[in-house]
């Protein structure tokens, strides 16, 4: 992960409701400029009681974006919202966000993997879970 003006904490401080928000901005496009970087993010919320019964019933996640400020928005939303299905598809089915293990031994390398394609190749990647 680089870091970014948005890994500050005074900036980490303003943005956390949107990063990590409240349930009437679920599966919605959320998109926020500082500086020179825009943030773009779609929230999901996991509703099962007995799955997360130690978390509120429920877990949430955010997939995010961060790309220049000058960069449409519009380009990176049907990425965001495919990454944030996915990932909600592997929570639901296979605990994938919520189990150390495979968060440890998969899910940063295949987020490494599309931050690298999303660089050489635009918006298009593609990577085997």
């Amino acid at each position: 992960t680089a870091k970014t003006n948005f890994s500050e904490e005074r900036q980490f401080n303003w943005i956390r409701n949107f990063v990590c928000p409240e349930p009437n901005l679920k599966d919605k496009l959320i998109v926020l400029t500082i500086d020179n970087q825009k943030l773009l993010g779609c929230p999901v919320i996991i509703s099962d009681g007995e799955k997360y019964r130690n978390n509120r019933n429920e877990f949430r996640f955010n997939a995010c974006f961060i790309v220049p400020a000058q960069a449409d928005a519009l380009k990176y939303e049907v990425a965001v919202r495919k990454l944030a299905t996915y990932l909600r598809t592997l929570e639901i089915d296979s605990c994938f966000l919520t189990n150390d293990i495979l968060k440890q031994e998969y899910l940063k390398p295949a987020l490494d993997k599309i931050v690298k394609q999303m660089n050489e190749n635009g918006q298009q990647c593609s990577v085997k879970m």
